[in-house]
């Protein structure tokens, strides 16, 4: 890996003079002695590279724990390519055997056991930042990732090509104000940075994780908004590609319960196994007027109302878990609240259009009487179903546990994820305090998630998301009843 090593500078290379106080005054001699045997030094080691961008120069100058570096003599523009890495590709047991710590601390991982010993240029002078203005592409290519201002130190992130057990030796003293301290391998790489260095990973690490997800697991004071608009993003891009409610008519929609509606492919003509991204499902000049009538149609998940709508049930008593990939990406969601059974109705299913921009949804809600009779109905059978649960009394009051429908990404479906981010809500502090109460939820029918719910215990309440009358399809929204505890019972036994 690129450790921090000593400085080499080309013939006419500058030393910026740093104050001196009475004390250092008194050894300048001395200093000077020294400086003069480590230009010797470093030049001697030094080999120019023709291809290296001549915007970029060393010198020496203390910066954070050494006292050398690489800078921009001139602006330098975001992706214009600063040094490559070049040089013979050795393996992890051959490294040890170079003859100094010099050159076996100027190496670049490119494989799981793969160095690449750079000799030529300044590609293995840059410092290390942990905000950095430059970064890896193809795995040895250092290019900036934003616009560098003349005089600006260049660096890159060393934790982005590392991942063995290797670790920078001294504190990083880079400044910045996420700084990290301790540098290591990509693996102890915090999320956020991963996020900000998309594009600039090496990719052979990413190979390595390519299947790789890890859950963060927050509690309501915990949730930030950043966290929320995360958690927007994938709700609509999943359900605006998977299910006919990318767009809707609101004047014909209301009539019935299964008015008229748009899917993505319907719109963006694309096949069953292509998914919009969102930046595209975001341009509201694809939607239609409608067939029917002639009314525009409308996004039925806007950006605004869906944040707000999410935002005001994840405000309190609340549990959010995250799955992210290797690049710190959501790519898997589920959460929980607990209120009181007509507070859940109020924030969850009063609506028809809870996601809807509400100056252009249909004025259309469902009747909190039909939907505490049918509710209670079905919790009194449950209770009296399993004497051996502790019976609640029911009432418009009550507090139960509120759990979305699991989302996940169409690329991480089918690998055991609907099991863990469902028990992983759950397991998050204090969200066990409530095992004994009702959990509600709404599911697609025949979907893993519904199934999984169903295995667990849970119990369909009909006539709450359409009119009892309307038979129920197969791909239609159900409600689902469960008992929190009879749910994790049920995956106890196996």
């Amino acid at each position: 890996m690129l450790k921090e090593g000593p400085s080499t500078m080309e013939d006419n290379q500058e030393i910026v003079e740093q104050p001196q106080s009475t004390e250092q005054e008194e050894n300048i001699a001395q200093k000077q002695d020294q400086t003069a045997i480590m230009l010797k030094t470093v030049m001697q080691e030094y080999v120019p590279n023709p291809k290296d961008n001549p915007k970029a120069k060393m010198r020496m100058e203390k910066i954070g724990g050494t006292v050398n570096g690489v800078f921009a003599r001139e602006p330098i523009s975001t992706g214009e390519l600063i040094a490559t890495f070049e040089g013979p590709v050795l393996t992890a047991d051959k490294i040890s055997e170079l003859p100094s710590k010099y050159l076996q601390d100027h190496v670049i991982q490119v494989g799981e056991t793969e160095y690449l010993m750079n000799r030529e240029g300044i590609a293995h002078y840059l410092n290390h930042s942990c905000d950095p203005n430059c970064g890896i592409v193809d795995g040895v290519k250092i290019v900036a990732i934003r616009d560098i201002a003349q005089g600006e130190a260049l660096t890159w992130d060393y934790e982005s090509t590392e991942d063995s057990d290797w670790e920078m030796p001294s504190r990083c003293a880079c400044g910045s104000e996420n700084c990290r301290k301790r540098i290591r391998a990509f693996r102890y790489m915090p999320y956020r940075q991963r996020q900000k260095l998309k594009g600039f990973i090496a990719p052979w690490i990413l190979e390595k994780y390519k299947d790789f997800v890890d859950f963060e697991n927050l509690t309501a004071d915990k949730i930030t908004p950043q966290h929320i608009q995360e958690l927007t993003d994938l709700i609509r891009y999943v359900f605006s590609n998977d299910w006919a409610e990318y767009a809707y008519c609101p004047k014909c929609d209301p009539k019935t319960p299964h008015g008229k509606k748009l899917s993505v492919r319907d719109i963006f003509d694309v096949d069953d196994d292509t998914y919009v991204p969102l930046e595209e499902l975001n341009d509201t000049s694809r939607i239609p007027t409608c067939d029917n009538c002639g009314t525009q149609m409308q996004l039925f998940m806007d950006p605004e109302t869906s944040y707000k709508t999410l935002e005001g049930k994840l405000e309190k008593n609340a549990w959010l878990s995250l799955m992210r990939n290797v690049q710190g990406d959501v790519v898997g969601a589920n959460y929980a609240y607990v209120r009181s059974l007509k507070e859940v109705f109020e924030k969850e299913w009063k609506k028809y259009y809870s996601y809807a921009d509400p100056a252009t949804s249909p004025d259309k809600t469902r009747d909190w009487k039909n939907f505490y009779k049918r509710m209670s109905a079905a919790m009194k059978e449950k209770q009296e179903s399993r004497q051996s649960s502790p019976v609640q009394e029911i009432s418009e009051d009550m507090e139960v546990v509120c759990s979305n429908l699991i989302v996940i990404a169409p690329e991480y479906r089918n690998k055991g994820h609907f099991f863990n981010l469902s028990t992983q809500t759950f397991m998050i502090d204090g969200a066990m305090d409530h095992i004994h109460k009702f959990g509600l939820c709404e599911s697609v029918r025949n979907t893993k998630a519904h199934k999984l719910f169903m295995r667990g215990g849970s119990t369909e309440v009909p006539g709450i998301l359409q009119d009892a009358s309307i038979e129920l399809k197969e791909d239609d929204y159900v409600m689902l009843l469960f008992k929190i505890s009879e749910f994790f019972e049920s995956f106890f036994r196996g």
